[in-house]
């Protein structure tokens, strides 16, 4: 990986800083776990945000998608511009 996608100035990304669009993550077993569905957002630089919901909806499954400790298995993330859904266990670890 080379960087943001669309970097403006000093390689800073000029659109938001996270978009998601469809986010999912199923976790396989009987039965399949569907536990983040269709999740879209996003965080513009300099936004604070906090996640909230009742126990079991996702909360920390969303934040370990987010800090790329997890892999979607479904929709677009991209993160300072950069699409990481695709992206392999080593690639994850340079970002």
């Amino acid at each position: 990986m080379t960087g943001p996608a669309a970097a403006g100035e000093g390689g800073v990304s000029d659109g938001p800083v996270v978009l998601v669009e469809g986010l999912c993550k199923t976790f396989p077993g009987p039965p399949p776990v569907a536990a983040v569905l269709g999740c879209s957002f996003r965080v513009e630089r300099g936004e604070v945000v906090a996640v909230t919901g009742a126990s079991g909806s996702g909360k920390t499954t969303l934040l370990s998608l987010l800090g790329l400790l997890e892999s979607a298995t479904a929709g677009r993330y991209l993160l300072d511009g950069v699409d990481v859904v695709g992206l392999s266990d080593d690639e994850r670890c340079v970002q």
